[in-house]
């Protein structure tokens, strides 16, 4: 297989590599996944000689190689789902809600029912283990997955965690372990990763019985915890753990804090500062982005067996306690939901379609729209980018959406190279900042003009 044939080879040589760690469940004497300079998981090949029927087997389960299904396709099997829609893919109902729990739901990031629900599924002995991401309280790697017996264990996992892992470690346990059932909870690359893999090895299909989806934006590499730190004096050497979500009150939902705990001269030291008050967290900017989320079209994690989100509606954005939105596509685990919103244990409602798209319109936009126009552009420059199920196009945006997809492009090209670039100097965040502004500028100023023209071309067509 050459280069550019669309197989995990390519994958892996023109950077789109999630660093999932599935190939390493296929054939772990070929490949490895290691942090590279970036910050980034990426699968690595470790021997000279390969194997050519290995790399075709491993391209079955990469989530962004050519020969691997695509999300429709892994999914459209689910013949309990009565709906379907291109976005949102395959659904039972459609809910939005939180936990009854006060004190559970604001130590949460969102609405607290992913933390519910697993516990759930241990309580009643549905699942023997939570394969999710705990935190590490070790310098130099503050998360990783693990697996949780207790519930007390998948409480300590709680909370969104915007940080590059690999399951790499996790599933070669699996491979060697007994005949466990496990819950798996993961980015819409993961489930499907791990879908696939199901789809081929009986026994990883025997073993994770359910698979619990994240709605996703995209994944950051270490340099977003570093910069974090960096800008609050903090030596990203000595952080244990980082809470990216901290819930003030009065306050609402989108302005949430940071929780950084670390050690100074030997004391256990914690700071809490405000997401607005730090360069860097605006998620538009796409700053220390994986360049696979860039060409990935699932918002909503249709692979999975349930999918959460954030209630990102005006409704909802107001409450600072946080509410998710809710997407079974398991007759099982909708009954589940039901009759624990019949007990009291949490509190969710039904809603519309047009409600679950727009909580997470951005996103959608920047993965269809955005990402049709991005294949245009690798298309016009020749340019290898991973199949999707929607065609190049630049005709469907207007220019300014054109030029704000170019430079959210760059800025989160730039941004990862820039930000190794300035570990290298004295005052690193100085750096970084100066180098990057310009993009940010420009990317703002198209941002307004963008929305400008939009109102006025509304109001013309009343």
């Amino acid at each position: 297989m050459n280069k550019n044939d669309g197989s995990i080879l390519s994958v892996i040589k023109n950077g789109y590599c999630i660093g999932c760690g599935a190939c390493t469940y296929v054939n772990k004497s070929l490949f490895n996944v290691k942090l590279n300079k970036y910050g980034m998981y990426s699968a690595i090949i470790v021997r000279k000689r390969i194997d050519e029927e290995i790399i075709k087997e491993a391209s079955k389960i990469c989530p962004f190689s050519d020969f691997s299904l695509n999300e429709f396709e892994i999914s459209r099997n689910n013949e309990e789902s009565l709906q379907y829609d291109d976005k949102i893919g395959f659904y039972i109902n459609l809910y939005v809600g939180h936990i009854s729990n006060l004190e559970r739901r604001i130590q949460s990031s969102s609405g607290g029912l992913i933390t519910w629900f697993l516990s759930y599924l241990l309580k009643n002995r549905q699942v023997d283990g939570v394969i999710h991401i705990n935190p590490c309280y070790t310098p130099g790697t503050l998360f990783k997955y693990s697996i949780s017996e207790n519930v007390n264990h998948i409480r300590n996992g709680s909370g969104s965690h915007y940080y590059p892992i690999d399951l790499s470690k996790i599933l070669n346990f699996l491979k060697e372990s007994s005949d466990k059932k496990y819950v798996i909870v993961g980015l819409p690359c993961f489930i499907k990763s791990i879908k696939l893999l199901s789809l081929y090895y009986p026994e990883i299909r025997s073993k994770i019985k359910y698979h619990i989806g994240l709605v996703c934006g995209h994944l950051k590499a270490t340099s977003f915890s570093e910069l974090i730190c960096l800008q609050c004096n903090i030596n990203p050497m000595k952080v244990l753990s980082m809470k990216y979500r901290y819930k003030f009150k009065n306050r609402k939902a989108s302005q949430y804090g940071l929780k950084i705990l670390y050690m100074k001269k030997d004391n256990l030291k914690k700071k809490i500062v405000g997401n607005n008050s730090l360069f860097g967290m605006k998620w538009s900017y796409g700053f220390f982005k994986y360049p696979a989320c860039d060409f990935c079209d699932d918002v909503y994690c249709e692979c999975a067996d349930i999918s959460f989100g954030d209630a990102w509606l005006s409704e909802y954005e107001i409450d600072c306690k946080g509410t998710n939105i809710i997407i079974p596509r398991n007759k099982e685990i909708d009954d589940i939901l039901i009759n624990a919103s019949k007990n009291k244990e949490i509190e969710i409602k039904n809603i519309s379609k047009l409600e679950i798209l727009k909580s997470q319109a951005g996103g959608i936009r920047h993965k269809r729209d955005g990402m049709q126009y991005r294949l245009y552009l690798y298309k016009k420059k020749l340019i290898w980018a991973p199949k999707k199920r929607y065609e190049a196009n630049n005709e469907h945006i207007s220019i300014f959406r054109r030029l704000l997809y170019k430079y959210r492009f760059y800025i989160s090209i730039s941004s990862n190279k820039l930000y190794f670039k300035s570990k290298k100097r004295k005052y690193p965040v100085f750096y970084f900042r100066i180098h990057i502004t310009g993009l940010v500028i420009m990317y703002n100023l198209i941002f307004f003009t963008d929305a400008i023209v939009g109102k006025i071309r509304n109001f013309l067509r009343r």
